[in-house]
């Protein structure tokens, strides 16, 4: 069973329902969420290209502001973990 599945769900009345029944009974709740889910995806692949924008940034200030080195190697570190080290 898939974890959709396991999740309970519930109707405007406070009813458990399915997830496939209720996107049947309440197809406008459906589509918002649908565009919510979009516009959320759309904003973590721009946030997620800001930070390595940001990473590449901070290696520079690393390797031109030695001063600023230990610094600039947490915020890499900081940057890669929230991009899951694809950097």
């Amino acid at each position: 069973m898939s974890k959709l599945q396991e999740k309970n769900y519930h109707d405007m009345d406070g009813n458990k329902i399915s997830l496939y029944h209720l996107v049947r009974q309440e197809p406008n709740w459906a589509m918002a969420r649908i565009q919510e889910g979009e516009k959320a995806s759309k904003r973590i692949a721009e946030l997620e290209q800001a930070l390595g924008d940001a990473m590449y940034v901070m290696e520079d200030v690393e390797y031109y502001q030695p001063k600023h080195e230990e610094k600039a190697q947490r915020m890499i570190s900081t940057i890669k973990n929230v991009l899951g080290g694809e950097q």
